[in-house]
């Protein structure tokens, strides 16, 4: 069983922003719930980014939860720090690169994490600052509801006025079946 989270941000503003990340998530839903693997389903995505006629570049978040093994793999071209939230600290999963679309030499960032019953996941656009020496606050916002978790992050951490903000919070637990 796996699980996918897609978080990707526009260069620019507005509707055309917007039209470029929704085209990266459109790309990459389709390629992998078709069984596309995933080196290959990047490689076609970097290729349409690339090859559009219209200058196109987005960051891409993409995180694969499997549920079985407990692993989560991380995906990141131009995209922000995420976070493992566990008991009592707080992991940094380095974000980095350039936005896909701008260079031939784009690396996609891979990291491998395991995660445990009642981690949480936070995964942030770049439009919210967390500072490397704030992110142990990410604890204290923490809440058993993901919903609230991500508002209470919304309400400590500063965001940029003139950029969109998107935060998302996976919760780990196990099935009752």
């Amino acid at each position: 069983k796996r699980y996918c989270m897609i978080l990707s941000d526009g260069m620019g503003c507005g509707r055309q922003a917007g039209a470029y990340s929704e085209l990266t998530v459109s790309i990459l839903k389709r390629l992998l719930q078709g069984g596309i693997s995933i080196s290959n389903t990047l490689n076609i995505l970097r290729s349409v980014i690339r090859f559009n006629p219209k200058e196109t570049f987005s960051t891409l978040d993409l995180c694969i939860l499997n549920l079985e093994t407990g692993t989560a793999d991380f995906y990141k071209s131009g995209a922000y720090d995420s976070y493992l939230v566990k008991n009592d600290m707080c992991i940094k999963i380095d974000g980095g690169g350039i936005p896909m679309g701008l260079s031939e030499e784009e690396q996609i960032i891979h990291k491998q994490i395991l995660f445990s019953e009642n981690d949480f996941l936070v995964m942030i656009s770049d439009g919210l600052a967390i500072k490397t020496e704030e992110a142990e606050s990410l604890l204290e916002c923490k809440n058993e509801d993901p919903q609230t978790f991500a508002k209470n992050i919304m309400r400590t951490f500063s965001y940029k006025q003139d950029d969109d903000v998107t935060v998302m919070i996976c919760r780990f637990l196990r099935s009752k079946t």
